[in-house]
């Protein structure tokens, strides 16, 4: 994969050059990066006749001054030219994009990946692809009011604060996502949506330029939509070719995918799709009811995949009370692995975002530290 030339043309060289230390370390593979802090330097490398550059940062008052030839020599060196702001970014100036400077790196990366893949056309994904074999995880249970999302956003939480970079993908009904994580963007799920039902050629980089992105541990997220029922219209293949382009994209270590209760062909193409399946269960008969359902449910639709699913699929017992022992293994019918227990946590319908995995319980934690550890020590022996 060969890498996008980046140059940054601005006159404060300590904030080009610490752009450029960001992108190194953060994109390795990604940007050959470079700046230049005066018009002079940069008009010189355009008309030395140097090669096509990929894309162009270039700060607003460098491009005010340049002379009409300048500018046309820049465009047609330069792929994509897009403006730095040092506040808020008012939108095309002089026919070039613009995004603000001073916000988070991996923001900023976002917004230029995004521009980027507008700019170039079909196929623009294909030269900035990561190099990360990402796990995608999905998070289930046939009940609701288990703790499934509790589960989730401390297994995404534990794994970001272990230097992953992780993705929290809400699938529910109606989305909690907002209890949780916070971070701006413009772009919700149901942008998303579109792109993929449009079959667009760069869906990988759209997952990147649409998220937002939790400002504590880097978690990227999409805000929910803006109509819930927007998910029902989608088709098994068209989740199935959402799975394929979190993996394409190489820029997550994990997905964890914070499925709905429901049961349908939609959540079939979800964990069919998913390399691991949580199967998060509580100690109430409801919940011994709905499991037993689900795999007698997998034996009518999809027999075939019965022993797939089952094959991927682990167990997390929740709200477990001290001294209790429940075992579903008679009625799931399988050798379904216990990977955790966790234990009931009073109050925990009042916590809120990072509070949940601060304040809970130390075996809690220890049982969410045993769910994704595997994940930690595979991403550790690849580095």
């Amino acid at each position: 994969m060969d890498r996008l030339s980046l140059i940054i043309a601005d006159s404060d060289e300590a904030y080009a050059d610490s752009l450029i230390g960001f992108v190194s370390a953060r994109y390795p593979g990604r940007f050959s990066a470079s700046f230049f802090s005066s018009e002079e330097f940069l008009k010189s490398f355009f008309n030395g006749g140097g090669k096509e550059v990929d894309i162009l940062l270039m700060d607003k008052r460098i491009c005010e001054s340049l002379a009409p030839d300048a500018k046309t020599a820049v465009s047609r060196a330069a792929k994509t030219v897009i403006l730095l702001y040092g506040g808020e970014c008012a939108g095309d100036d002089a026919g070039y994009p613009a995004v603000n400077k001073y916000q988070r790196g991996d923001r900023l990366v976002s917004d230029i990946m995004g521009i980027f893949a507008e700019k170039t056309g079909d196929g623009a994904a294909e030269a900035v692809l990561g190099r990360r074999k990402t796990r995608i995880v999905a998070v289930f249970s046939p009940a609701g009011g288990s703790g499934k999302t509790c589960v989730a956003v401390s297994s995404c939480i534990r794994c970001a604060q272990n230097g992953m970079s992780v993705f929290y993908l809400n699938f529910e009904d109606m989305q909690s996502t907002p209890l949780f994580f916070e971070g701006g963007s413009r772009y919700n799920l149901s942008n998303f949506l579109y792109f993929l039902k449009d079959k667009d050629e760069n869906l990988a980089l759209r997952i990147e330029s649409m998220c937002c992105i939790e400002p504590d541990y880097g978690i990227h997220f999409f805000s929910p939509p803006e109509c819930s029922l927007e998910k029902d219209e989608l088709s098994p293949e068209e989740l199935n070719r959402m799975i394929k382009q979190f993996r394409r994209l190489g820029t997550y270590d994990v997905v964890f995918i914070d499925m709905s209760s429901s049961f349908n062909r939609c959540s079939m193409a979800l964990l069919q799709g998913s390399d691991e399946i949580f199967i998060v269960l509580s100690p109430e008969e409801i919940c011994r009811l709905k499991i037993k359902k689900f795999f007698n449910e997998l034996d009518i639709l999809a027999p075939e995949d019965r022993f797939k699913i089952g094959g991927k699929a682990v167990a997390v017992m929740n709200k477990c009370c001290v001294g209790e022992n429940i075992d579903f293994k008679d009625i799931a019918e399988s050798d379904l692995d216990i990977r955790a227990r966790l234990p009931l946590c009073e109050g925990i319908r009042n916590l809120r975002g990072y509070d949940l995995l601060r304040a809970l319980d130390d075996n809690f934690r220890e049982g969410i530290n045993s769910l994704v550890c595997k994940y930690i020590r595979e991403m550790h022996e690849r580095e």
